[in-house]
């Protein structure tokens, strides 16, 4: 027999081939298999989401009456709705352990690529160094005290901090649409993530002008040009103002429901 040349067997193969991408994903499929493998997943309040799911799913059928004795359904638009929303329909779909594996599933793996979008809009060529760090966070304290909508939160504060900083200096009303419905997502997920995606945009915007106005004024030793590096600050306060407002209105109705002592 012929003997074989190792060399051509493996170049197909070789270790070069494999790059951070190939990486990055089989450290997403390692991440996921533990939820899988096993049939519950530890946490302080067990399936309380997928029990609020449940109760959501059931709440309009006729023969459940006493449900809609005992809890009044609240729809207007406020933080923490939006595992209760997935988990519920999901829940026409799936059974409710697979549902609740398929939302953790989710949970976990948006975090590394929520923070490798960030990376990417900041610094593309460097993304891969840092990206790894959003592993770390995966498996955090929080998810297992059940906080899913926290956790959601983070994946949407990456991609809502991400997509602005790509898109800050042209704001088109198409990126105005997007950015907005990232805001929404994240509104609706925890409005502490809110808030500080808000404060986060809000700071890096005005050093990043500042630090233009600063350096136009020490160069040319003059302000004539002021007015036009002022505008990006007004174009941005134009946009970004009508969310603060909804910040604003959700903390003077949280102080409202404090005081008359309904807080759900």
């Amino acid at each position: 027999m012929k003997s074989v040349n190792l060399s051509l067997l493996t170049k197909d193969f070789s270790i070069n081939r494999i790059s951070w991408k190939h990486l990055f994903v089989l450290l997403l499929i390692l991440h996921i298999i533990p939820i899988w493998v096993f049939d519950f997943f530890p946490s302080q309040d067990g399936v309380s989401h997928i029990y609020n799911a449940h109760v959501l799913k059931e709440y309009y059928k006729h023969e459940n009456y006493i449900i809609r004795d005992v809890w009044q359904l609240n729809l207007t638009v406020f933080p923490n709705w939006i595992s209760h929303i997935s988990l519920t329909g999901m829940l026409y779909i799936f059974p409710p352990i697979i549902a609740g594996k398929i939302l953790l599933t989710l949970m976990i793996i948006s975090i590394p690529i929520s923070f490798l979008y960030f990376l990417h809009a900041i610094h593309k060529e460097k993304s891969w160094v840092f990206c790894w760090l959003g592993f770390i966070f995966s498996y955090n304290y929080l998810r297992y005290m059940r906080f899913y909508n926290f956790t959601i939160s983070i994946s949407f504060f990456f991609l809502s901090f991400g997509y602005w900083w790509r898109h800050k200096d042209g704001m088109e009303v198409n990126n105005l649409i997007a950015f907005y419905s990232l805001l929404l997502l994240t509104y609706l997920s925890h409005i502490v993530s809110f808030g500080l995606v808000l404060l986060a945009i809000s700071v890096c915007h005005i050093c990043l002008c500042g630090i233009r106005i600063i350096s136009e004024i020490w160069c040319n030793r003059s302000i004539r040009h002021l007015s036009q590096n002022l505008l990006p600050l007004v174009q941005f306060a134009g946009y970004i103002l009508p969310i603060y407002f909804v910040l604003a209105t959700y903390y003077l109705q949280s102080l409202k429901d404090h005081s008359s002592g309904r807080l759900w």
